[in-house]
């Protein structure tokens, strides 16, 4: 791979000229970039942690959730966060879920069951908030073994995990039997479509059948994790974390009112944020449309 080191606006910028990368860069259009740089250039400032003086960026926030809510099918109930990438928004979810069943069924020794291919992110989680990961031995033709989940399920399980698709082999987990079970349960089941992202929706459009459903449609889903990061060809350093519902959502806000320096509340990990990655997702978005 050669870099070429090109002057512009007295930044230094650097493209990549004959080679392909897998996983990292999802877009390699000089001009798809040079867009995003206008559109970004304006804002770079911007902050939607003070909601008053940046309100462009939380309305156009709210906007790139409301359209991948509606791609994922999700109803007038559904909501999201927009976060820095597909790790925080699992990291949140599974925070969620811990907040919700020590709130609402008094687990302190929370645990949660996925496959072994699930994403790293998982085991993140477990670590920053004390989650034991069960983890479930993949078949030998590389498939979640679902018949393993409700084996290791008890009164300290708070979410099983579906990967649509997974990182390791491209699999999709069967979410629809995951689901279903945690659905039986009581507890939730979080659809885990970083990879997926902004390609699921538009499959079974293109004439593809997919064996497993991934979605809102799936009645035991309770949140999605979506990057347009990744095939929404957006800056990096965004992804979205839908909630099936606003109260599970609200497990994973931080809001303090008796600090001396004011109210402080956030909607996720980060409390300064930056609102010209928010910008240049939502210009991607919108230019793009769905056609694109």
């Amino acid at each position: 791979m050669k870099f070429i080191k090109t002057k512009a606006d007295d930044c230094t910028k650097f493209y990549a000229e004959g080679g392909n990368i897998s996983g990292s860069v999802y877009n390699n259009d000089k001009t798809h970039w040079e867009f995003l740089s206008d559109a970004m250039k304006p804002v770079l400032m911007s902050n939607p942690l003070h909601i008053n003086e940046f309100y462009y960026s939380n309305t156009m926030e709210a906007e790139i959730i409301r359209w991948t809510l509606d791609l994922y099918k999700g109803g007038p109930e559904t909501c999201g966060i927009v976060t820095s990438g597909g790790t925080e928004s699992i990291i949140l979810c599974m925070l969620a879920y811990r907040e919700q069943a020590k709130a609402e069924r008094g687990v302190t020794k929370p645990n949660i069951v996925m496959s072994e291919t699930a994403h790293c992110a998982f085991d993140k989680a477990g670590m920053y908030f004390q989650i034991e990961c069960r983890k479930i031995p993949i078949t030998k033709d590389f498939q979640a073994d679902f018949e393993q989940f409700k084996k290791n399920i008890d009164s300290n399980t708070i979410c099983l995990v579906s990967s649509c698709p997974e990182y390791a082999f491209g699999n999709y987990d069967p979410t629809e039997k995951i689901a279903a079970l945690a659905q039986s349960y009581g507890i939730g089941c979080h659809s885990d479509c970083c990879l997926g992202s902004y390609v699921n929706p538009f499959i079974e459009e293109l004439g593809y059948k997919l064996k497993y459903k991934f979605d809102f449609t799936v009645p035991g889903v309770t949140s999605i994790s979506c990057d347009p990061h990744k095939y929404a060809y957006g800056p990096k350093g965004c992804s979205i974390a839908m909630f099936r519902s606003k109260r599970l959502r609200e497990y994973q806000f931080y809001c303090n009112t008796t600090w001396n320096g004011g109210i402080y509340a956030t909607t996720c990990i980060a409390g300064s944020r930056p609102g010209a990655v928010i910008v240049g997702t939502w210009a991607s978005m919108r230019e793009l449309g769905r056609k694109g």
